[in-house]
């Protein structure tokens, strides 16, 4: 990846959670009380130095900031870091219940179903999702139904839309591979929708799921 590249998509990453702090004025302010004191939760598969070093944990920050809502002030941000390892992530969802989080912040689609099933009244705001419909996160986009809300980046479509322009860049195109997580929620339907595809387009899609942490 060039040094421009990995800029835009460090930019990207920085404006999706810039946009999620957006996100989380309607939970509170639906609840909101002079003088409240709020305590935000925020799970997250990786590491604490990468939310730091991403600019994701400033750029939240200045987001809630420009909202009215500051850390020491008048909010407390819980944060809590499986490190690469899924299977942390529903001990340390649980850990922000027990914390009594006014709401808890999502990451993204691996996080959230530890979430959704440590709490049914918190609200759960994700940073990003690809398919919350189809992870059944929510009902429908227009209404999600249950206590998590957020953003959706439509990889899905945007996945099975590439696959198509491969297919048609390379026209003899019959066999393609690709790597997955089985233990990340977002692709198992991913595959699934792209092995429907290449269906229809008689190309073979050969995935190989990465059993190794932080892949």
């Amino acid at each position: 990846m060039s040094a421009s590249s990995g800029g835009a998509l460090n930019n990207r990453r920085k404006l999706l959670v810039g946009l999620g702090a957006g996100a989380l004025v309607a939970p509170i302010g639906a609840f909101a009380q002079q003088g409240k004191f709020w305590r935000i939760g925020y799970l997250d598969l990786g590491s604490r130095q990468s939310l730091v070093d991403s600019g994701r944990y400033a750029a939240l920050m200045e987001g809630l900031r420009e909202r009215g809502y500051v850390d020491g002030k008048n909010l407390v941000f819980e944060a809590r870091h499986a490190d690469g390892h899924p299977d942390r992530l529903h001990g340390l969802a649980q850990e922000l219940v027990r914390q009594k989080s006014n709401l808890i912040l999502a990451t993204g689609a691996a996080e959230i179903p530890a979430l959704q099933r440590a709490t049914r009244t918190i609200p759960i705001v994700a940073i990003n999702s690809t398919d919350p419909v189809g992870n059944g996160f929510a009902v429908s986009l227009a209404h999600p139904g249950g206590n998590i809300t957020g953003m959706s980046s439509g990889a899905d479509e945007t996945i099975q839309k590439l696959f198509e322009l491969l297919v048609v860049a390379v026209p003899k195109l019959q066999r393609i591979a690709v790597i997955a997580n089985p233990t990340n929620a977002v692709h198992p339907p991913l595959l699934s929708k792209l092995s429907r595809r290449k269906a229809s387009r008689q190309a073979n899609l050969a995935d190989k799921c990465a059993h190794a942490a932080g892949n």
